[in-house]
């Protein structure tokens, strides 16, 4: 039956990695991209359109301090209303002129900057400046970055929100507070943490050029291995970003050339592999290369598991020490922590009100809108634009779909009628199986219904859902990641590594509609005839959407869909275009049929286009499958 669905993730995450910056051979060539990865970039971690800043209203809560450091309590604003929490911790006593400083990303204890306040008490005492900082769901904080990993935000796919680009957006905050003290010299700011804090220091990195050099720990992974050796499976929702543009990460990593980079990683981490880390060291230094400083891209390796080891402390003191002080120091490891939490928290359980810090997703992720006709000479502009809109910004991998031929596998009389004929054809799309089952009468076909079948059923699950809708042929498609390729039980994973792979399964149905209907269209019972798609959640929602792109579709039968892109049919930034109610509209002004779609509400964009385009029977919610068909179908 060919692949399933996870073996074609795990084969496109290797071809994105295998391939990444092979069309890269000197500095020009780097040259000429840069601009377009990092603008990608961006757009990749849910922050484009870049936000303004807001004043940062820093805030001090008080001191602490022990040998060779004191410590400052801050919080500050990221957007309005939303607080972050930081320690910030100086030499004591304080050297004379503008330090150097660390930019320090928190990883996965409770409370960040208790957690990891040894680290920041060593930095101070070699004479740096640590700037050390909560994650948006630690301390008091009461924002979340384990939504997809929590399995009840799956909606951050559609709205194009990133856990890692809130923290992102988070750690670039940071160093605007940084530039508020006034012992920090601007110049000489390097960034570094672990694990989920390696991810964030590695992001703060490519986004802002204030810093100057970076040291990563156990905090940078790969789509090749991450799916490969399901490793997604125990990683945090803040290690990835979402992945429409199918880059590499190395490609990301090479933005940040030509300052230092190093990666820091255990040989015997849970969450990572020699091969992993080795192949994206070994792909960013391509780059660095081209620039003549291979060397200001190295790999720290060292055996234990997940975390820093001396060995990886010494590595990283080093690299700042020339990259970022500019004069050797001498190295210091780790002490136990000195004080509990209670001396160094910042809001001790009471943060500011109102604090909307919960709310980050929504406010980083700016909803799309579509212009309603004022009359109906008014659409077909305010239509096309809209459909290229969504075809640009959300399927513009569409444009490298090409069309598949189908291979006849049967043909038959139909069942107890001598006039009807039964078909079947087979395919196959990146080397999975498609199936096409189709039931026709030998003359006189008229109408077609094309069904499309979801991740529940097979080909002829829906072949027998859309019979009886009068038409003279139906024709059941089952598209990759449906019947027998399907994986429901894991769709938790199959998501994750969708939206890593920039083709979740809700997307790839359309892609398949995409190869698959130039074919069925030249099909002699199908060709010339008027042709209605028809598809239950998922496969309803990728009907819409490819006859918005597709304008041989003379209607669509949509059963049980979601109100919006948050409840379902999940694509990557969907929502920062369209949503569910502006997607019905765009299909008018052909006919629609919406069965059980419950929220009344989610109807008002649509009817308001039905109704201004003076055609308003042509949009019929109903609870009858059969009556939808009628409906949409019939003779107008």
């Amino acid at each position: 039956m060919g692949k399933t669905l996870w073996q074609y993730y795990k084969d496109l995450a290797a071809r994105i990695s295998d391939t990444a910056l092979a069309d890269v051979a000197t500095l020009p060539d780097w040259q000429k991209q840069r601009e377009d990865i990092r603008r990608k970039f961006f757009i990749s971690m849910g922050l484009e359109p870049f936000f303004e800043k807001c004043d940062l209203r820093v805030t001090d809560y008080g001191e602490f301090g022990g040998e060779g450091y004191r410590a400052r309590k801050i919080a500050y604003q990221i957007l309005p209303d939303c607080w972050a929490t930081a320690n910030v911790y100086f030499p004591d006593p304080l050297p004379e002129g503008k330090l150097p400083a660390v930019h320090y990303s928190c990883g996965h204890t409770h409370i960040g900057v208790w957690g990891y306040q040894n680290h920041a008490v060593m930095w101070a005492r070699r004479g740096y400046v640590c700037f050390i900082f909560d994650t948006i769901e630690q301390h008091d904080n009461p924002g979340e970055h384990h939504g997809l990993y929590y399995k009840d935000r799956y909606d951050w796919i559609s709205m194009g929100y990133t856990a890692a680009g809130g923290e992102l957006w988070n750690g670039i905050r940071a160093l605007d507070a940084m530039e508020t003290i006034e012992e920090i010299d601007p110049e000489r700011i390097g960034a570094t943490g672990n694990s989920g804090g390696g991810a964030g220091s590695f992001y703060v990195a490519i986004a802002d050029e204030r810093v100057k050099a970076v040291a990563t720990s156990c905090g940078v992974a790969t789509p090749k291995y991450t799916i490969a050796h399901r490793n997604m499976m125990g990683h945090c929702d803040c290690m990835y970003l979402h992945n429409p543009f199918q880059l590499d990460t190395t490609a990301f990593a090479a933005l940040i050339a030509p300052r230092p980079l190093l990666f820091c990683f255990a040989r015997h981490d849970s969450l990572f592999n020699p091969a992993e880390f080795r192949e994206a060291a070994q792909g960013t230094r391509k780059v660095y290369d081209l620039y003549g400083c291979g060397d200001r891209c190295d790999l720290c390796e060292y055996d234990g598991p997940h975390g820093y080891q001396p060995e990886s402390i010494d590595a990283i003191n080093t690299w700042f020490d020339m990259h970022v002080a500019g004069d050797p120091r001498p190295l210091l490891q780790r002490d136990d922590p000195e004080h509990d939490e209670s001396v160094t928290t910042v809001f001790d359980g009471v943060p500011p009100m109102p604090d909307r810090l919960d709310l980050l997703p929504e406010l980083l992720s700016q909803p799309g809108a579509v212009r309603l006709p004022r009359s109906p000479e008014d659409w077909s502009g305010i239509c096309e634009e809209a459909t290229q809109n969504v075809r640009g910004k959300v399927f513009h991998l569409l444009d490298g779909v090409r069309p598949v031929e189908l291979e006849q596998v049967g043909d038959w009389q139909g069942g107890a009628d001598p006039a009807n004929r039964r078909e079947s054809y087979r395919a196959q799309i990146e080397g999975m199986d498609v199936w096409i089952d189709a039931v026709f009468k030998r003359e006189h076909v008229g109408k077609v219904v094309i069904a499309v079948a979801n991740a529940e059923q097979c080909a002829r699950d829906a072949l027998a859902q859309a019979s009886g809708n009068g038409a003279g042929a139906t024709i059941a498609v089952e598209p990759r990641g449906t019947g027998f390729t399907a994986c429901t039980d894991q769709d938790y994973h199959l998501l994750r590594a969708g939206a890593l792979t920039g083709v979740t399964p809700a997307a790839l149905l359309v892609h398949d509609l995409h190869a698959l209907m130039p074919a069925i269209l030249e099909l002699p019972y199908v060709k010339d005839r008027s042709v209605y798609l028809y598809g239950c959640g998922d496969a309803g929602i990728a009907c819409l959407y490819h006859a918005l792109f597709n304008k041989e579709i003379a209607g669509v039968i949509a059963e049980n869909l979601p109100a919006s892109h948050h409840g379902g049919g999940y694509i990557n930034g969907i929502l920062r275009v369209v949503d569910l109610p502006q997607a019905i509209g765009l299909v008018a002004p052909r006919p629609i049929g919406l069965v059980n779609m419950g929220s009344t509400c989610a109807m008002h964009w649509a009817r308001r286009v039905y109704d201004r385009l003076g055609i308003p029977g042509k949009l019929v919610r109903t609870g009858s499958r059969k009556g939808a068909f009628d409906a949409v179908t019939r003779e107008r």
